[in-house]
């Protein structure tokens, strides 16, 4: 059930139940999966103003809240990309949207987004010359990889 074809359009959210990701096909509305970690790249973070103020109205959790995009599969070991990444939140009794965790700014985009057990993390490319960011012919030489051989590779052009 886990196995889902890379680039299939996604909706991702917090499984309340059993602590995992539920992963909600964008064409037929089901959920497809449920995994440990999950990661999708060209996202939208989506907030359904009518779901939020459902919680807000009667302070119980309800799925209005996930990241939307495409499928990355196999995923990559983001405890290297980290540092090039930032944590993101979201609560309904404090913002309308997702946040930074850092700083609290609102985060509607991101390039890749990283689920996992540590929470949400967000990369987004900027071509303002920063050398913390990762070059992005290696960020789609990961998103390109097809095998874990291929993943190593782009993780050692970002070691060095």
């Amino acid at each position: 059930m886990n196995t889902i074809e890379r680039g299939t359009r996604v909706d991702v959210y917090r499984n309340l139940h059993n602590g995992t990701w539920s992963v909600r096909d964008c064409q037929t509305g089901r959920v497809i999966a449920h995994m440990d970690t999950c990661s999708i790249y060209d996202a939208e973070l989506v907030v359904q103003p009518a779901g939020r103020r459902r919680v807000l109205r009667e302070g119980r959790k309800n799925v209005h809240a996930f990241a939307r995009g495409y499928i990355h599969n196999p995923a990559p070991s983001w405890t290297l990309l980290k540092r090039y990444m930032r944590k993101i939140t979201y609560n309904p009794y404090k913002a309308a949207s997702f946040t930074y965790a850092d700083d609290g700014g609102a985060i509607h985009n991101a390039d890749i987004v990283a689920l996992g057990p540590e929470g949400v993390h967000v990369y987004q490319h900027r071509s303002d010359g920063d050398p913390a960011m990762v070059p992005l012919d290696v960020w789609r030489a990961l998103l390109e990889a097809s095998s874990q051989k291929e993943i190593a590779k782009a993780h050692r052009r970002i070691a060095n």
